[in-house]
């Protein structure tokens, strides 16, 4: 149900009937709003996930996504959706052959990508409850049938002392820097004295550029 602010009834979607088509639901869970004021939910785990608009009234179906219990909307001014396929209560047989992942989408419902898997150790989860996405690169979500939480991110933020990625500017300046010290070098071994080393000559082995060597007369 839809209630303005002063608490005065605006819509409804469903009835007091649990139903299983497009705008009815059974035990509702995962109740979204976007930034467009459209609803998300579902209603159990035998419905797809919902998209309804400011008025309650039905837009379309998920359908693609397997079976879950909730769903979450991030923040910012690009949202995503993330959908949880996960398996239902008391792991009945065969559940985990195709459920245990979270679904990253747009809101069109376009899925950018996925992770996880069902099982009882990380990466995997176990009847995925509850989702926080409030930031699209990290994503917190609590099982029920694992009894625990589990943090995941996705995309790391830089760290601070991370170097920055070099430039066609700064390759540049290094590479001018680089010459300009290789000329120095040159144009002191040019204007050195010159030594008298007699008949003895050096290995190449001996000889490290820019480094004097001492030469027994």
């Amino acid at each position: 149900m839809k209630y303005d602010k002063n608490g005065r009834f605006v819509a409804q979607a469903g009835s007091e009937k649990a139903g299983t088509a497009l705008g009815e639901f059974n035990l509702p869970h995962g109740l979204q709003v976007d930034e467009r004021g459209h609803v998300w939910g579902r209603g159990s785990v035998e419905q797809p996930y919902q998209e309804l608009d400011n008025e309650l009234k039905p837009i379309k179906e998920v359908t693609n996504l397997g079976t879950g219990w909730t769903l979450c909307i991030s923040q910012g001014p690009h949202q995503y959706v993330f959908f949880s396929n996960s398996n239902p209560n008391g792991n009945p047989p065969g559940s985990w052959d195709n459920t245990g992942e979270i679904y990253k989408a747009e809101l069109d419902g376009r899925v950018l990508g996925k992770f996880g898997k069902p099982g009882k150790n990380p990466p995997g989860f176990q009847v995925v409850h509850m989702l926080d996405c409030r930031n699209p690169n990290e994503v917190v979500l609590g099982e029920i049938e694992s009894w625990r939480v589990q943090k995941y991110i996705l995309q790391p933020s830089p760290s601070r002392t991370e170097r920055r990625p070099l430039t066609r500017e700064r390759t540049m300046k290094h590479a001018a820097m680089k010459l300009a010290r290789t000329l120095a070098l040159f144009a002191a071994a040019i204007l050195a004295p010159e030594r008298d080393v007699g008949t003895e000559r050096l290995a190449d082995d001996e000889f490290r550029f820019g480094e004097s060597a001492d030469i027994a007369r």
